[in-house]
Parts: structure tokens; sequence; C-alpha cells
């Protein structure tokens, strides 16, 4: 039936999953349950995947819950990384013992999410040449004590691109990014809430959870990071901010920053290569906010530059695709394991 959309549909329940389920390449069914609330519900124990994907695929996920466990991935795509290829999800939840998205060794494939829910996203490149952005437009995220302490909400390595807009963070995981690899990350409009950051009772209350991330890293980190950052109309409550060993290849933006913790935004030696502006504090009594003082010098060219994923990341229009290049969907999907979703450009 290849070709003609088959539909597997699982009625309400809860089905254990003995072994990993197989979707082969080329196949283009359509993985149908009955809601991934209470409703349709696969679970499985392993250390291996619950699902495969094998690309390139046409696959399509619908209203279903998929729990792996902390040791396995829930969904894991394979050899998915064809010339405009494209993995789209519109209210996919991902959650995970470590992280809850993890896309590895794309330099084609675009992967965009929205509506998305996230415990942590790691986007690794493919290295010098890496192409496609890794999008979410519009969602929420949170990291509880319950997941693996150390693993924070973005990362981003070997010269990955990772664009997020429109999203509120709120949760117990105090270091939500150290950044220290490559690539580019752009974060607009959002808010980041820490509760760890802003309420003391609850950092204790934490014990020993992610203890040695709250005495030696800052919420927001960037060290020895290369390349891109931008965060445009951001406000965080309880999370600090902080430069530290920058790269000569780091180039930081914040714009329409607002705040009520501290921003370290290193000696004079970034001058020029980190740039604040249109920065704002919470005053402590609560009664408004006060301007404070930038650094550096926003040029029109370093503005141009910075604000270039604002004009260039875009929702794509979900036209056919042909059949050897992948077009895997994800619509009101819940996957929980050590890995919600892994998507690989080929399998290790």
């Amino acid at each position: 039936m290849n070709g003609k959309r088959p539909v597997i549909h699982l009625p309400k329940g809860n089905y254990n999953v003995g072994k990993t389920l197989l979707i082969p390449a080329t196949c283009d069914l359509q993985l149908v349950g009955d809601g991934g609330e209470n409703a349709t519900v696969l679970s499985g124990g392993g250390a291996n995947p619950l699902i495969r994907v094998m690309g390139p695929s046409h696959a399509t996920f619908r209203n279903i819950l998929i729990n792996a466990g902390n040791a396995a991935v829930a969904i894991q795509v394979e050899n998915c990384d064809q010339p405009a290829g494209r993995i789209f999800a519109e209210e996919l939840n991902v959650s995970g013992y470590e992280y809850g998205l993890v896309s590895e060794g794309l330099k084609n494939t675009r992967v965009e999410l929205h509506d998305a829910g996230h415990n942590g996203i790691q986007v690794i490149g493919a290295g010098p040449g890496t192409k496609p952005w890794l999008a979410i437009l519009c969602g929420a995220s949170g990291r509880t004590n319950y997941t693996k302490a150390g693993i924070h909400l973005y990362d981003v390595q070997r010269d990955a691109r990772l664009f997020v807009r429109d999203i509120w963070y709120e949760g117990q995981a105090y270091s939500l990014m150290n950044l220290t690899g490559s690539g580019e990350f752009a974060y607009h409009c959002g808010f980041v809430a820490p509760y760890a950051g802003f309420d003391n009772n609850i950092a204790k209350g934490l014990g020993d959870w992610e203890a040695k991330e709250r005495k030696e890293l800052a919420p927001l980190q960037f060290d020895g990071f290369r390349g891109k950052l931008a965060f445009t109309l951001v406000s965080t409550n309880g999370a600090d901010i902080r430069v530290k060993a920058p790269s000569p290849d780091t180039k930081l933006y914040l714009m329409g920053f607002l705040t009520n913790k501290k921003i370290e935004l290193g000696s004079a030696d970034v001058k020029g290569m980190v740039v604040a502006d249109h920065m704002r504090i919470f005053r402590p009594d609560g009664t408004g906010l006060d301007a404070i003082d930038g650094k550096g010098a926003a040029t029109p060219d370093f503005i141009r530059e910075m604000l270039k994923p604002l004009r260039e990341v875009k929702e794509q229009e979900l036209i056919p695709l042909k059949d050897d290049v992948t077009d895997v969907r994800f619509y009101r999907v819940w996957a929980n394991g050590k890995n919600g979703v892994r998507i690989q450009a080929n399998k290790e």
C-alpha cells in the first residue's frame, strides 16, 4: 500500500511493546491513536528505541503517547538527511531523562516544531557547511529534578543552527545553557524563570540535584562558544547571564533584554564581539523598570548580521516531497524516554 498513505490505527488503550517497532525506509504509513493524554499509550522498558523510522521516510504520527523509559529513545528517525528533507511537528511534546529532542548530523534536512513542549533540545550539526535551522516556533519548556542533572535546556554543537521563538521556560533546572560548542543560536521573544534562581527555598528543597551547576554556572552561560548568539526581547526572572572565557569567534547580541539578576559580559577584551543595548532591570521594590548600561557599539552591519535569523527563519509551506526525500510529520504526539525523539543523519 505504499503511496496510498495507509493508516495503522491503535484505539484507546495501553500497549506494552516488547521489542522495537520498525517503520521501513520509503514507507508512508500513518500511525494514529485516539489521543495522547490517557488515550492511546505505547510503553516499553528496554534499552533499544521503542520505534525506529528508517529513512528516507514519509511516515506520520498522530494522537499518541509513547513512553520508552529512562534508558531508551521513544522515536528514533534515521538516515533522514536528504537535500530538501523535512521533519515537521505540530504540538509535539518531547520529554527526556536527558534531552527531550536530539538532532544529530543533519546537513540538509530542516526540523520545524510548532507549539512544542520540550525539556531539553540538543542540536549537533554536521560541521562546517551545516545549512538547516532547527526551528522551534512557539511553545513551552521546563525541567524538573526527575531528570538527569546537568542536562541543559538548549545545547548547540558542531556548527549547528538553533532558532527559538516565543517560548516560555519555567522549571526547577537552574543551569539552562552552558554553550561551549560552535554554531548559531537565536532566541527571540521569550521568558525564562528557573525556580531555583528566584526562590531559595525551592533551591534548598532540590537537594543535591544540580547543586554543582547552581554553584559553578550562571543559568545562561557562554564559555568559549564559537559562533553567533542573539537574544532579542527576552525577559528573565532569576537567571544570571555570564560570558566566560570568550572565543575570538564569539559574537553575542543582547537587544531588549530584561532581567532582575546580574549580567557579566566579560572584560574589555570582548568589546566589539559582545554587544548589549536597550537593557532593562526590575527595581528591587517592584515599582517598575530602570535602564541599565549596555556594552559595545551595535553598528548597522552588526545588527543586520545578528538579526538575520529573524528575517530568514519562517514557517515553510508543507508541499509534497519526492519519495526519496524524508518528510516525517508529528501531530499531537507525546514522546518520553532517554530522548523523546532522536533524529540522526545516519545510523551510528
